[in-house]
């Protein structure tokens, strides 16, 4: 119960990590694919008005999404980890509580047998 507990919860920080490392990740490809635009558009002498400023402006709110994505990738897979930590802390509570009650049982029908014997 608490070892699975304690591991889930780590994975769930873990996952929360790569979630940022993956929006780091996601937001450089996007600065990097936004300034290849950039350098094609410059290299063909237009300027950025009409279409390639659509495009561009498309392309940026693309790569701001795919970056939230990553982001809420990592947060979900970490609430989903630490969602599972503390059924197996509940799980391995309640298996404590069984085997006290089961090791008990014994004991407290002995003592019954001699109380009423």
């Amino acid at each position: 119960g608490n070892t699975n507990a304690a591991y889930l919860k780590e994975a769930g920080r873990q996952a929360k990590m790569v979630g940022a490392a993956n929006k780091n990740l996601s937001d450089a490809r996007g600065r990097a694919q936004l300034g290849e635009m950039r350098a094609q558009v410059g290299a063909q002498g237009t300027t950025f008005s009409g279409s390639p400023m659509l495009v561009y402006l498309d392309s940026v709110k693309n790569a701001a999404i795919e970056s939230q994505m990553e982001y809420y990738k990592g947060e979900i897979g970490a609430t989903g980890y630490k969602e599972q930590a503390r059924v197996a802390k509940r799980g391995g509570e309640a298996d404590l509580w069984s085997g006290i009650i089961g090791a008990s049982a014994p004991a407290l029908k002995s003592l019954g047998s001699r109380l009423l014997g």
